[in-house]
């Protein structure tokens, strides 16, 4: 048997339409029921319901307003089904959905069974119906095209199935969530108990949409925002996928101009009219279009306004959330050899440099699994972290940086191509470099005692990107292997050789690491794709504008600057000009 479960609150006029799709179904009448629980409606729901005709058993619970968590608890005391489907009063049912719903849970004991929601046509006519209509196309798009939903867009929704059986073993829905993300917080729950979220992608239900962009845009993201928070903490393997965590991203313009709207109603009440006017003028494609983005745009203010209030203060939300770590990258640390790239080597005395300013700007050392343990746990960082990493592991680092490092306290991460441990280097070698030693495995074991942690660097520093699948998949995952043996402790960073990387290779990295590291400029947040971290190369002549770029931005735009002036040089030389 199933059972359907929909809490109502003041929506007869709506259940009136909706309601009767149930009745409708192809599925036989004495194999399902109807759960509606009434949550202290005052338009006479209980009245309708109760004079309603049904072909199936339907049980109406009535209680107080407490809202729809609450409402589907009271509901599933009641529930008599195998299976429970859940609906909301607004959703109009094809005749097929229970016998879709009910096919695909066959032999599927911890299946989470969830189809696709549309924007009915008669919803209201307003930009906030437009607005949730595209945000639901996209999400139909994304899994009709066969991706499967991250962590963050887990949920329990309408339209969504389960075993009451597998259900009890998480519980029920958690109060302190109500009116936003508690069915994204029990869905957390049913993937660590091991659900497998099933997409069944006919079991297409129209969503009677009615709420105003006042509503939207205002009340539920605010709610919205403030409960990201909460359920960040209560799950922190949920924070790298949270709204929240995004609040960093985009650089110190944008961060400083979501503190400023957070901050200030002014910002809100600014989109309001030009909002207003959009609505009146809907039915014009440019104003509605410009009305859609604005509604976007007044949701992000309300979201991290209700984001601000529930961690207490802004500087609260980016200490836990807003962690902006810059990854500095070198290579040789020691005297310049002929026959060298020059750009990569970095003389002790300049390096020693670096490690004086980053103590005098307040910068602190962090490693690799202290960045992992913030990310997914929440763990305490400094207030500005930095990494240090030296991409080959040459012999010269161990003699001149580490010792340094040790000095000034500052910890480091090496990647190491594996098969090259006591060798050379001969994959520049290969292309006229001169010779240089790698550290040995004495040299890695006593340093990984010291604070230096070491990642793998491919077995042969192979461009990834220019081998096949099988040999992406063995120099990634079979180089982190064999360095864990040789060196007797996990390894779980990567990072990509000369940087470069495609769809093989992450997907390689992120079977095996936990951090895999690029060459692509910039800083990392806690939404940063942690197999796509960003790392910016010190040069040996950096000045101390360039360094604290690198620092602050994630590059230096001097750099920047210079080198494109070098491609448009070069663009014209080969004109002819």
């Amino acid at each position: 048997m199933i059972s359907v479960l929909i809490p109502t609150f003041n929506r007869r006029n709506v259940l009136e339409r909706t309601l009767p799709t149930l009745f409708q179904q192809d599925f036989p009448a004495d194999r399902f029921e109807i759960v509606v629980v009434v949550d202290g409606s005052s338009d006479g729901t209980m009245e309708f319901l109760r004079k309603l005709a049904s072909p199936c058993s339907i049980h109406i619970v009535e209680q107080p307003h407490q809202g729809a968590a609450a409402a589907r608890n009271a509901g599933l005391k009641r529930v008599r089904g195998e299976l429970v489907l859940f609906l909301d009063d607004d959703i109009l049912c094809p005749p097929n959905l229970l016998s879709l719903h009910a096919s695909a849970h066959h032999g599927q004991s911890r299946r989470v069974v969830f189809g696709p929601i549309h924007t009915s046509i008669t919803s209201a006519a307003t930009l906030a119906t437009d607005w949730t209509k595209n945000a639901s196309l996209a999400s139909t798009e994304m899994l009709n095209k066969g991706l499967t939903p991250g962590i963050g867009n887990l949920r329990l929704d309408p339209n969504s199935s389960i075993s009451i059986d597998f259900l009890s073993r998480v519980g029920t829905f958690d109060e302190n969530f109500e009116s936003a993300l508690e069915t994204a917080e029990i869905a957390l729950r049913l993937q660590s108990a091991g659900a497998e979220f099933f997409y069944l992608r006919n079991a297409t239900v129209d969503h009677v949409f009615a709420k105003t962009s006042a509503q939207l845009a205002r009340e539920d993201a605010f709610c919205y925002g403030r409960k990201d928070v909460l359920l960040s903490r209560k799950h922190p393997q949920y924070r790298p996928e949270s709204v929240v965590g995004r609040v960093a991203e985009g650089g110190v313009g944008r961060s400083a101009l979501r503190r400023v709207a957070a901050t200030f109603a002014a910002f809100d009440r600014a989109i309001a009219l030009p909002l207003w006017l959009c609505e009146r003028f809907r039915q014009f494609t440019p104003f509605r279009r410009l009305g859609v983005r604005l509604l976007g745009q007044r949701k992000a203010v309300n979201f991290w306004r209700g984001a601000r209030a529930e961690a207490g203060s802004w500087r609260t939300l980016e200490q836990e959330f807003g962690k902006a770590l810059p990854v500095l990258m070198y290579h040789h640390i020691g005297p310049a050899t002929p026959g060298t790239y020059p750009e990569l080597t970095v003389s002790p005395r300049r390096f020693e440099q670096h490690l004086q300013w980053l103590i005098q700007l307040g910068y602190r050392g962090i490693t690799p699994s202290k960045w992992q343990g913030w990310r997914t746990a929440g763990h305490s960082l400094p207030d500005k972290p930095v990494l240090l990493t030296f991409d080959d592991a040459y012999a010269d680092t161990a003699t001149y940086a580490f010792p340094l490092l040790k000095r000034y306290g500052f910890p480091a991460a090496v990647f190491v191509v594996a098969s090259e441990v006591g060798g050379t280097n001969r994959w520049d070698q290969n292309v006229g470099s001169y010779e240089h030693r790698v550290m040995d495995l004495g040299q890695i074991v006593s340093w990984v005692t010291e604070g230096i942690a070491f990642g793998a660097h491919s077995l042969t520093h192979a461009d990834l990107t220019a081998i096949p699948e099988a040999d992406v998949r063995e120099e990634t995952v079979r180089s982190g292997e064999l360095l864990a043996g040789l060196i007797g402790a996990p390894v779980s960073t990567f990072a990509y050789p000369y940087g470069f990387f495609n769809a093989n290779a992450e997907a390689a990295a992120r079977s095996r690491y936990d951090l895999a590291f690029s060459t692509e400029e910039g800083l990392n947040t806690l939404a940063t794709n942690p197999h796509r971290l960003r790392r910016t190369m010190v040069l040996p002549d950096d000045g101390y504008i360039d360094f604290v770029s690198r620092l602050r931005l994630g590059y230096s735009p001097r750099r920047r600057v210079i080198a494109g002036l070098a491609r448009l040089r070069r663009v014209w030389m080969r004109r002819g000009g």
